[in-house]
């Protein structure tokens, strides 16, 4: 169908939508490699902070575990920067990811039930 008007032509066409509510569904690969860099994520973090704890010495004054690091009272005008920060936040960006995957696999199980 053709509709001219002031010299504009405008082509209309006819389009059939076919499996409409059919959802797109991301290939098992995708998902997995999502769940394994989760993992890695989360273990090398987690492993890095428990090294970081178990290697504090006492004797030591100058220790720079995670535990002296938490404990340390800034003198006035030190500027104290939590190297181990970015560790912590790497577990609970790997934690709330676990979470958004494990609800998607259970609302995607539930409806594959109906």
């Amino acid at each position: 169908m053709q509709l001219c008007a002031y010299y504009l032509t405008i082509d209309y066409y006819m389009v059939k939508l076919t499996n409409y509510k059919k959802a797109i569904d991301r290939p098992l690969s995708c998902k997995r490699w999502g769940i394994i860099a989760i993992i890695i994520l989360f273990a090398g973090s987690l492993s890095f902070l428990l090294y970081s704890y178990f290697s504090h010495d006492a004797d030591n004054p100058q220790c720079n575990c995670l535990l002296c690091m938490l404990n340390h009272v800034p003198e006035e005008g030190e500027y104290i920067y939590n190297r181990y920060l970015i560790f912590i936040s790497f577990i609970w960006i790997a934690v709330i990811f676990a979470a958004v995957f494990l609800v998607n696999y259970c609302f995607v199980k539930k409806n594959k039930k109906k």
